[in-house]
């Protein structure tokens, strides 16, 4: 039963850095004019500020500050739950 319990934060977390894949990949078709896919693979900061991207990139890039919020919110549950429940 505790494996189950650490494997479930895991696959919420799978699922929240599949979104934030997505959205990525979906701002991009919305960069501003001037910006490479390469500058934009080289500034991965780029993706959280928003200044690469038109603004029709907004609702993608919230999807993607959501999609790593949750992922990171899952390891962080996912580790403590394995820590406390020794699995």
């Amino acid at each position: 039963m505790s494996s189950v319990l650490v494997w479930f934060p895991g696959l919420v977390a799978l699922a929240a850095w599949l979104l934030a894949f997505v959205s990525a990949v979906s701002m991009v078709k919305h960069r501003s004019e001037g910006v490479s896919r390469f500058w934009l693979m080289t500034h991965g900061i780029a993706f959280f500020t928003g200044t690469a991207f038109k603004p029709e990139a907004a609702p993608h890039r919230r999807r993607f500050l959501i999609g790593i919020g949750v992922f990171f919110g899952a390891l962080v549950l996912m580790s403590a739950m394995s820590a406390v429940l020794g699995a």
